[in-house]
């Protein structure tokens, strides 16, 4: 028996470690702070591991964890909309990141949740995460064309939150690029 759940353990953590950092970059776009982020990537985490046994096909492992991280995403701010009443301080931690850069991801951030949720989860999953969109199709559901219009969408809406015109096309690609080159180390 001790064989079998060692067994179970590594297949498991094989599959899943080259995926691991996306998740964790995923869920902390996903989360408002790096602890919420940490928590939905555990808690990921754990569920993929207790039911990896009912998948019948393991190599699927990658799909699954990005599915069941934006499930319990959804759940989460469910929930933090029923409990509004309570708020959470939150401290501002130095990660190295100029302060200008920082205030441009904050206010990217905070257009992003402006966003509607399977749009925003698109351009998360494509720009930060890096997965290719055969891999958001399987995660979101729909057809290819479906998701590279989610993300045209959601990169057009989220021009207009910011109030980007044409001519500042090239400046919002800029920070785009910024924001892309800094994700994996100040969103974690």
């Amino acid at each position: 028996m001790e064989t079998h759940i060692r067994d179970k353990q590594e297949q498991f953590l094989d599959l899943l470690e080259p995926h691991q950092a996306g998740l964790l970059r995923f869920c902390r776009a996903l989360s408002n702070d790096s602890e919420t982020a940490k928590d939905l990537a555990s808690e990921t985490i754990l569920i993929a591991y207790e039911r990896f046994e009912s998948l019948r096909d393991k190599t699927v492992i990658k799909s699954y964890v990005y599915t069941t991280a934006s499930r319990l995403a959804r759940g989460e701010r469910k929930l933090a909309k029923q409990n509004t009443s309570y708020e959470e301080a939150s401290s501002i931690e130095y990660s190295g990141t100029a302060p200008d850069v920082l205030a441009d991801i904050h206010l990217l951030q905070e257009a992003m949740q402006k966003l509607p949720e399977k749009l925003r989860e698109a351009i998360i999953m494509f720009e930060i995460s890096g997965l290719d969109l055969k891999e958001i199709k399987e995660i979101q559901g729909g057809s290819l064309s479906g998701v590279k219009m989610r993300i045209a969408r959601g990169r057009k809406k989220l021009a207009k939150i910011l109030g980007v015109r044409e001519s500042e096309k090239k400046k919002a690609e800029v920070v785009s690029h910024e924001f892309n080159s800094i994700a994996g180390s100040t969103i974690l």
